[in-house]
């Protein structure tokens, strides 16, 4: 409960302009958990086989690189407002070309496309606490947008098993079912444009001069910055694209109850990110950071390694608690170790370097699982290998910081 009460007094105390970005990443999150659900599971009832699949995740991936490559200088010159609005309506638009086109080559480019424009909420979301918040309230704002991320896969994993097995009941059909699930799910990210339109905000040049036209970074600090996150990343393409298949092709789990599991990792989650604020005043940014991630590696290899449902299914939703409780700390944690002019860039560089590792692996993991019969093992290896290293790195670059 007193966790609860501080969400709601942060919320309340936070200025209009964030409590209109918090919903508007309520409605883009939720929409675009249709997709993360469904999507490899209606392109495998489309008839693609796996290493298609893979190339599509990859050049999803490909589009969040080169967001977040735009998505720094853009942000440090535009509106948060006028950047987010454009971002949510390509992509809904993309959303609506991933289902409706049928060539492999337009397919991806509306999958890169969704990327591309997804990634800016996530860039531009640390900044704009930054500025908009007060100190008491600094690491509960990030946990609450940490927690947003996480409760809309909540909301928009159990819609879109609900919306497939609705339309299951109109009698469209399985592809027709995650068609129109998909679709759905486009109309809630439309709809974020709402909210964002209506922040008020100035550009962060306007706000920090100059300095801001430039913010670039120290070469030494930019790889310290961005190797935990470039192993965490190549960890997780190997694996995180295709977890959903792993309980098809292993469990023969059907398509709600796989909704249903990524609705309980995302639920674990969220509580992992409203507790984050409690665990880096007891034990510190870094210390949480890598505790948290060592402790998400056994998990993985029992996953691995399984073949009982049940096992398998708490090592899905413990993972992903504490794999992704680290999120709103290391976000925090840029945002104090660069000057205000470079936090766009930094934030921008960090997501780079996930997302690039990312497009390289989940490719790989792809071609991997199409030659050697979806065995999940060696994935699953490698991805706890590259879970170890970004924990070691991280500890060594940033444990006499004092945070």
């Amino acid at each position: 409960m007193t966790a609860l009460r501080s969400v709601l007094q942060a919320i309340a105390e936070a200025t209009p302009a964030v409590r209109r970005f918090f919903l508007g990443c309520l409605l883009l999150g939720t929409g675009a958990a249709f997709l993360e659900v469904l999507l490899t599971l209606y392109l495998q009832e489309e008839g693609l086989p796996k290493n298609r699949i893979g190339d599509i995740l990859a050049l999803r991936a490909v589009g969040t690189v080169l967001g977040a490559m735009v998505a720094g200088p853009l942000l440090s010159r535009q509106p948060v407002r006028r950047v987010l609005a454009g971002a949510s309506v390509l992509a809904a638009a993309a959303l609506v070309a991933i289902v409706e086109v049928r060539s492999d080559g337009a397919r991806q480019a509306a999958a890169a496309l969704f990327g591309f424009a997804i990634t800016f909420r996530i860039v531009g979301s640390g900044p704009f606490l930054f500025r908009q918040g007060s100190e008491r309230w600094m690491s509960m704002l990030f946990g609450i947008d940490a927690a947003i991320l996480a409760a809309t896969q909540v909301a928009g994993s159990a819609l879109a098993g609900g919306a497939f097995a609705l339309f299951r009941e109109l009698g469209t059909g399985a592809a027709g079912a995650y068609r129109g699930a998909l679709l759905s799910g486009a109309c809630l990210i439309a709809l974020s444009l709402l909210p964002y339109l209506r922040i008020e905000e100035r550009a962060a040049v306007e706000l920090h001069g100059e300095k801001a036209k430039d913010g670039s970074l120290p070469l030494r600090l930019a790889l310290r910055l961005c190797v935990p996150f470039f192993l965490v990343g190549a960890g997780a393409g190997l694996t995180i694209p295709y977890l959903n298949l792993y309980f098809e092709d292993r469990f023969s789990t059907p398509a709600p109850h796989i909704a249903v599991l990524y609705a309980g990792v995302a639920a674990t989650t969220t509580l992992g990110f409203l507790l984050s604020p409690w665990l880096a005043r007891r034990f510190g940014l870094v210390r949480s950071v890598v505790g948290a991630e060592l402790l998400s590696v056994p998990w993985v290899l029992v996953l691995a390694w399984s073949t009982r449902f049940d096992l398998s299914a708490a090592a899905f939703l413990i993972r992903g608690a504490f794999m992704n409780l680290p999120y709103p700390l290391y976000n925090q944690l840029i945002m104090r170790v660069v000057a205000p002019e470079q936090r766009e860039r930094a934030n921008a560089l960090t997501k780079l370097a996930w997302n690039a590792s990312w497009v390289v692996t989940a490719w790989i993991a792809g071609a991997m699982l199409e030659r050697f019969g979806n065995n999940y093992v060696p994935t699953m290896l490698t991805t706890a290998c590259f879970y170890v290293s970004a924990s070691c790195s991280f500890w060594i670059f940033f444990r006499r910081t004092g945070l």
